[in-house]
């Protein structure tokens, strides 16, 4: 089997042809988390597809990147570590942005988008890190 990197499944699974996949993912894992996801959608940031969701939550933030750990088995392509990190981007529902300009929702995603940037690049260099990361919150 090829070695495909992290970063080129994410750019050939997150796509407009997965979202049934994709929707069944956050369903199962965002309710875990407590989180209701109200709409999601896969959008595009130049040539990142990112996954970005609204949400109803109790929980005070404007916005925030998450990372879900999955089975690679779900995947396609076939990815040959046995976990995989999918970052998406979560914004409350009832998110209104600040009038004085400082809660902007354009500025927001571009904060958030940096950080699937870096978790991307991250996993480029320690590919162990969703293995790790797994094992670290306990998760079976």
């Amino acid at each position: 089997m090829q070695n495909i990197t992290h970063r080129k499944i994410y750019q050939q699974f997150v796509n407009q042809k997965n979202l049934t996949k994709l929707r069944q993912i956050l369903d199962e894992n965002l309710g875990d988390m407590g989180y209701e996801l109200c709409k999601f959608d896969v959008l595009m940031d130049d040539d990142l597809p990112y996954i970005f969701c609204t949400i109803k939550s109790e929980e005070i933030f404007c916005a925030q990147m998450i990372g879900l750990i999955i089975d690679s088995d779900e995947l396609e392509p076939k990815y040959t570590r046995p976990v995989y990190y999918l970052p998406a981007i979560l914004m409350r529902n009832d998110f209104e942005e600040d009038p004085d300009g400082l809660l902007k929702k354009d500025r927001i995603l571009q904060h958030e988008l940096q950080h699937i940037h870096d978790i991307l690049n991250y996993i480029e260099k320690y590919p162990d890190f969703p293995e790790n990361y797994r094992i670290s919150i306990k998760v079976d």
